[in-house]
């Protein structure tokens, strides 16, 4: 159902006068399949009427082909270890990466995994939630998607309350 708002997310964007650039999407590793062949499998088997262009990070070397491609994807489907990842050895973290290129749509699938309130680890590095947090506060739109309840305790709404309201 998140795939389905993507073109009303994008015609909201054109009577603005921006052009769309690029959804997101960070969900579990073993996901990725069904994701991707909701956007680009037949038609009784895809959520939109088209097929789209996704580019699937699967951990590959990331050289100047691999930023020309994703820098012109319209579809990204990466997990949530990814999302931490240094790129080609420098400071900067892939979370980092995509926020610079902008993004119109992010997809959380599975949501509540993102449970550390802390942006660090205890060797200097950005947390999973935290990379997450990182995306979301530069996101103009914004999914959170779980079929997990979340225990009644105070801390567990924390992480997504800040995915939502990254100014609080």
């Amino acid at each position: 159902i998140a795939i389905l708002a993507q073109p009303l997310i994008e015609k909201e964007l054109e009577k603005k006068g921006e052009d769309f650039r690029r959804t997101v999407i960070v969900c579990p590793n073993n996901a990725k399949k069904a994701w991707k062949q909701g956007l680009i499998g037949e038609s009784g088997q895809r959520y939109l009427k088209d097929k789209q262009e996704v580019m699937v990070i699967n951990g590959e070397k990331k050289d100047e082909e691999f930023f020309k491609r994703l820098e012109n994807a319209k579809w990204i489907l990466l997990n949530k270890e990814q999302l931490n990842t240094g790129v080609n050895g420098n400071e900067e973290i892939f979370a980092q990466t995509l926020s610079g290129l902008g993004i119109d749509y992010l997809i959380f699938d599975e949501a509540h995994n993102f449970k550390s309130q802390r942006n660090v680890t205890t060797k200097g590095r950005l947390t999973q939630s935290g990379a997450a947090r990182l995306l979301a506060k530069d996101a103009k739109y914004l999914t959170l998607l779980s079929g997990t309840p979340i225990p009644d305790q105070l801390d567990d709404y924390g992480v997504p309350f800040h995915l939502l309201n990254p100014s609080v």
